[in-house]
């Protein structure tokens, strides 16, 4: 019984030993490290120890790019050179961003040509930077997680955001092996914490190169905003609503195009690209029907006897007053083949500098619960969207139109396709689906529903009515080539689009008609031509930013909230008096100079008021912090705060609600009113007192304070741990504003380590310190070991597993090593106070056997047994028990031939005289 114990005992699996374990042992000279098997190229070197990851862009944010290479698709000769913005960085761009929480990871799309492919999938030869504009910003470094390439020149290189990033709209920067730089301004923003419950703005129509605001204006304020240096009024609004935003900040924009007016796309797009990039917010955009002109010229063909007998035969029609439509009618007259003159001699395809310039034309991305769909609205061949321009500058104005004949919506067969599939993927994710387009495919609201497509130029300024969405009839295929055939007004790329609407959507955002109006379809509702919304649906147009207005349309943009549960609210700005968008130039800062930082001076003219949120940047101070007082010395709130590792410096955003004007509106200029912030030095702050409650199964509750940091907490492998700082208090008895935690397995430090960045040939940064900044306050030595340790010892590295801002955070210690948990708190006036944990993951103590012979209580524990020696007992256990079974069967097999003989044979009596001879043989025997 006692060697079948041995062997089961022996047979049992082993946990697998780390290098130098020691785990358990007092007086270890070494500490254990965590067992990572050293990585390829190109392979992830995060250890899976501690469950739970940090939050990323995998499960809240996730985008959908359905072609990867859209910058260099071919395109249609032309004669000017389209626009390019978007070099080597495909994604993200400034028109299609990021969304990203602190330590979350993400992926960019790169194209690029390298000659050595073998250094391409190297990470340590990416260099990739998040940077801000503006005097003394913030710079991070991003860590290459993996690099992949798809095919081609198309590389996925997943990237890792630092812990303690600010929350921020970012440019991203990129240096390749070979040493080559891009960039992609504003196109990364960092949500810190990631929020369920945000907010965005909806804005489209800029059209700054539009005469037609002259004559029909759209201010809605008393004129005393900013006037940013600009003459001309929609670009001084255009500013002051990029302002307004930035104030306001919101997680997003969707911009839903129309960004410039398409008389000369070489300037329009360099202009709003550098317009865009100066401003703290990230769009999602997508091009309208200005966006998207093919701009042609004309070029007249034919002999003297031809033109002078085309003159006599259009003398009817020869234009007796300055009229565009009598000029093109006489022009379409003079020269009969003036279509096919036009379609050779193209100079300009907006939508190709378009996507070259802001992004993808059409994709998607889910966001919580949320599913946005981004569709170009304004598709097809560059005949469809054929438009000539005319135009001469005077005093500064550009005063002409792009002449078109379809400036509807139309959709391609191939981005239908997508659709689709994104559609069904999305709902049986069970999302809310948001679509935004420029182009409502409801159509008209009035006269007729839909509009044919023509051939330029049969009514190139569109006289006497509007399109809302264009279709191909009989009379004219716009793309002979596809295998889309004749459509009707009950049948065409719009109803096909609603009845994808009708099944799937519960929003559906637009503009083009720079007015606002919102319209709730219920289940069973007909949206147009019976077609029946399936569930609740909302239609919102929105008015125009910058152009010339509609009826009683206004410049503005509007505001929406979303909730966790799935549902946006697009309520009015202010009900009472007809405004759904919040007009701009309306509120504003003034900026006074003082110590420590410049009092603001916010300025309003709005009747109802919005909450905005105060950037400052300043020096830091662990121990006392900041005071953001009204004039009142009523102190507003901090809602968050981000240092910067490598400055002394940090970004504070406080919350501040407008003042308002009580629902009057408008007001006369002196009657704006103020609210004045200043900034004070709060002396006598004191930092927070760090308490963490340590539960698991085996050790119950314990309490840790700072004065029980520098001790290691025991622990066997795969324990599950919680660690609450609800217990922390501020010693003036305010709230804490921010509770992060950084969670990291140690690991002795390679040669590889370089002091320039802190990083190992990994790419992880080295020795974490609070919330994620590089410091070596987590390479202290834990229990039984010196605080002066030898010179020749290497460092340990800090590899980062968690990131969390919650009061509480929960993990199983998976893995046999040590683990440094940091706690950092931070009081509502930013004053700092940090601690340590250090976990040791043992091995799983044996169970208590009940008393028997003692062989076994001998026997070392199993996990520290080295593997070679318990594979060699486990083999010797095995062979025993095959020589003790071996030899039994072939004495039972003696015995029991011996009985038989004896019974048959001799014949011998069961008798007391029998006995001896027997009992001698056995005895012989």
């Amino acid at each position: 019984m006692t060697i079948f114990t041995l062997v089961a005992t022996l047979l049992l699996p082993i946990a697998p030993p780390t290098p130098a374990q020691t785990i358990g042992q007092k007086g270890a000279r070494s500490r254990p490290a965590v067992g990572a098997a050293t990585s390829k190229v190109g392979e992830d070197r995060t250890p899976s120890a501690l469950g739970s990851p940090a939050l990323s862009t995998s499960s809240w944010f996730r985008p959908h790019l359905p072609d990867p290479l859209y910058p260099f698709r071919p395109y249609a000769s032309q004669k000017e050179r389209p626009v390019r913005r978007i070099d080597r960085i495909l994604y993200p761009t400034i028109g299609f961003p990021v969304l990203v929480g602190c330590g979350g990871r993400f992926q960019v799309w790169i194209r690029d040509r390298l000659t050595d492919r073998s250094r391409a999938v190297d990470r340590t030869a990416w260099h990739l930077v998040l940077a801000t504009n503006e005097r003394g910003g913030q710079r991070y470094r991003l860590t290459v997680l993996s690099v992949q390439r798809v095919h081609g020149n198309l590389y996925q290189i997943s990237v890792r955001m630092p812990a303690d990033t600010a929350d921020d709209a970012f440019h991203l920067e990129l240096t390749d092996p070979q040493g080559r730089h891009d960039r992609q301004n504003r196109s990364v923003r960092v949500l810190c914490p990631i929020a369920r419950h945000f907010r965005f703005v909806i804005m489209a129509d800029h059209q700054l190169w539009d005469p037609s605001w002259k004559f029909k204006p759209g201010q809605k304020n008393n004129g005393t905003y900013p006037t940013w240096g600009q003459k001309d009024l929609n670009k001084r609004i255009t500013r002051q609503g990029f302002a307004e935003v930035e104030l306001l900040d919101p997680a997003f924009v969707l911009y839903m195009g129309d960004l410039v007016f398409g008389l000369d796309y070489a300037r329009e797009y360099p202009m709003m690209h550098d317009w865009w990039k100066h401003h703290r917010f990230v769009s999602f955009m997508v091009p309208g029907n200005h966006d998207g002109y093919a701009r042609y010229t004309i070029k007249l063909k034919g002999n003297l006897i031809r033109m002078a007998q085309a003159a006599t035969s259009c003398r009817s029609v020869f234009p007796r007053h300055r009229s565009w439509t009598a000029v093109f009618r006489y022009l379409a007259c003079l020269y009969r083949d003036i279509k096919d003159v036009l379609f050779d001699n193209l100079v300009h395809d907006g939508l190709v500098s378009y996507v070259r310039t802001f992004g993808p034309p059409y994709y998607s991305f889910d966001l919580g619960r949320y599913h946005f769909v981004a569709l170009n609205t304004y598709d097809g061949t560059n005949r469809r969207r054929h438009a000539f321009s005319l135009w001469i500058p005077f005093r500064g104005l550009k005063l002409g139109a792009p002449a078109v004949d379809n400036y509807g919506g139309y959709l391609s067969l191939r981005q239908f396709a997508w659709l689709k599939k994104d559609l069904a993927r999305a709902a049986a994710g069970h999302q809310t689906i948001v679509f935004i387009g420029h182009q409502d495919p409801r159509g008209n609201r009035t006269g007729r529903r839909y509009d044919v497509n023509n051939p330029f130029p049969t009514d190139p300024i569109s006289a006497g009515h509007f399109e809302e969405w264009n279709y191909d009839s009989k009379r004219w295929d716009s793309n002979p080539n596809d295998a889309r055939g004749v459509e009707a007004p009950r049948h065409n790329s719009a109803t096909e689009l609603l009845r994808l609407v009708a099944r799937y959507g519960s929003y559906y955002f637009s503009g083009h008609i720079h007015k606002d109006d919102v319209q709730l379809f219920r289940p069973g509702d007909d949206i147009a031509d019976g077609i029946k919304a399936r569930h609740q649906i909302v239609f919102v147009r929105t008015t125009t930013a910058a152009a010339g207005v509609r009826d009683d349309g206004y410049w503005g943009y509007r505001l929406v909230e979303a909730s966790p549960a799935g549902t946006l609210d697009v309520s009015p700005y202010d009900r009472k008096l007809g405004m759904s968008s919040v007009p701009v130039g309306n509120f504003w800062v003034e900026t006074r100079p003082a110590r420590p930082a410049p009092t603001r001076i916010l300025h309003s003219t709005l009747p109802r008021s919005l909450k905005v949120t105060l950037r400052y940047r300043l020096t830091y101070s662990a121990h006392r912090g900041y005071r953001f007082v009204t004039a009142e010395g009523r102190e507003l709130k901090l809602e968050s705060l981000f240092v910067d590792p490598n400055t002394n410096l940090a970004t504070y955003l406080v919350a501040a609600a407008l003042p308002d004007t009580n629902g009057r509106f408008p007001v006369l200029p002196h009657m704006d009113k103020t609210l004045e912030v200043r900034t004070k030095v709060a002396w006598n702050n004191r930092p927070p007192k760090p308490v963490v409650l340590l539960t698991s199964r085996p050790t119950g509750s314990v309490a840790i304070g700072p004065n029980r940091s520098d001790r290691a907490i025991h622990l066997p492998a795969g324990t599950a741990i919680r660690l609450d700082a609800s217990a922390s208090k501020d010693p003036e008895g305010r709230p804490l504003l921010a509770y992060r935690w950084a969670v990291c397995a140690l690991e002795p430090q390679r040669p590889t380590m370089t002091s320039r960045d802190q990083t190992d040939s990994s790419g992880h940064n080295a020795r974490i310190g609070p919330a994620g900044s590089a410091s070596p306050a987590l390479a202290r030595p834990a229990a039984g070991q010196s605080k002066h340790p030898r010179p020749k010892r290497a460092a340990a590295v800090c590899i980062p597993l968690l990131h969390s801002r919650a009061k509480s955070i929960a993990f199983h210690v998976s893995q046999l090593g040590t683990y440094q948990v940091m706690l950092t708190l931070y009081d509502d006036r930013g004053a700092r106070s940090s601690m340590h944990v250090t976990i040791l993951a043992e091995a799983p103590a044996m169970a208590p056997r009940k008393p028997g012979c003692g062989c076994c209580s001998a026997l070392p524990a199993r996990s520290a047994l080295p593997a070679g020696l318990a594979l060699l007992l486990a083999l010797a256990a095995g062979l025993l028990v095959v020589v003790v079974w071996r030899r039994k069967r072939r004495y039972n097999g003696r015995d029991g031939n011996d009985t038989g003989q004896e019974a048959s044979g001799h014949g011998h009596d069961d008798t007391l005289g029998n006995d001896q001879p027997r009992d001698e043989e056995q005895r012989n025997s």
